[in-house]
């Protein structure tokens, strides 16, 4: 409804030719009124030159784009960046938090909202913490530094876990919830706050679209293996393993069966009995 009270977009208008009115709309919005303004000037001039090189880039084909060997490794590291993003751990804490809260005995309903509540909060306080500190430190060193941490993370809760799945021991548990939130500290450094500001520096301006183009579709590549295949392939094994526990009760049944029809077809024999020396009779 508020739309048409909104201006045409400078850039869309510059891409028009209507030149007198985009600089209006800069000058109204960005200068107060001042047709005289540097900074006016310096942002006319660089929407007019971003449209010049996109004019460019799109005359250029998509072979021609990754057609050195730096492009091709460009595109590998957009490619697995993407993937590796989504297949760090952050799906099992994104969608199979309540299982794996189950796993460790935690079945109350307001306990596992209270959890994921401020497992959400402590992570966009820390996320935002790190995306201001982490750009200034080489990107490959924070990889790096992320990977490992997650590992780490990862190897002490598997841990935690089967010496819960053992003992049932509330230490354990406690210490998988605390590694969730340790989780986020590890992951949040490389693959949340740095991804966009590493692929910006790893492609030249001409084929940057298209290479931020190829880390998104990885990227939902990744996230689509974890929301849909990994639930399909688990509902197949729970299935799987339900036939299984059928069969073997099914198999245990007839074998009762058998058993019980044996026993009753026996025959008895007649029995037997002896005099004790104090005169009492035994039958056996």
């Amino acid at each position: 409804m508020f739309i048409s009270f909104l201006p045409e977009s400078p850039r869309w208008l510059l891409s028009k030719g209507k030149k007198a009115e985009a600089y209006a709309v800069l000058v109204k919005y960005h200068a107060e009124g001042d047709e005289h303004s540097d900074f006016v000037k310096a942002e006319y001039n660089q929407i007019e030159q971003i449209l010049e090189a996109e004019l460019r880039i799109s005359q250029t084909s998509r072979k021609e784009s990754f057609s050195t060997l730096g492009m091709r490794k460009r595109l590998i590291i957009a490619t697995f960046l993407g993937l590796f993003t989504q297949w760090s751990g952050n799906g099992l804490l994104s969608y199979y938090l309540s299982p794996v809260l189950d796993s460790i005995g935690i079945h109350d309903d307001r306990t596992k909202h209270i959890i994921n509540l401020s497992k959400a909060f402590w992570s966009f306080v820390n996320v935002t913490v790190f995306s201001f500190i982490v750009p200034r430190y080489p990107r490959r060193r924070i990889f790096l530094a992320c990977t490992i941490s997650v590992f780490v993370v990862f190897t002490a809760w598997t841990v935690a876990s089967a010496e819960y799945s053992f003992s049932q021991s509330k230490i354990a548990a406690q210490t998988v919830v605390a590694l969730m939130f340790l989780y986020s500290l590890a992951y949040n450094p490389g693959f949340n706050a740095l991804p966009y500001t590493f692929l910006v520096e790893l492609f030249p301006f001409r084929v940057r679209a298209r290479g931020i183009t190829i880390y998104q579709w990885s990227d939902e590549a990744g996230r689509t293996n974890l929301t849909h295949l990994n639930a399909c392939t688990n509902t197949m094994f729970e299935n799987e393993q339900e036939a299984y526990r059928q069969a073997e009760v099914e198999i245990l049944h007839e074998s009762l069966e058998e058993e019980s029809e044996t026993c009753s077809s026996m025959e008895v024999g007649p029995r037997e009995s002896i005099k004790r020396p104090d005169g009492v009779l035994v039958e056996f």
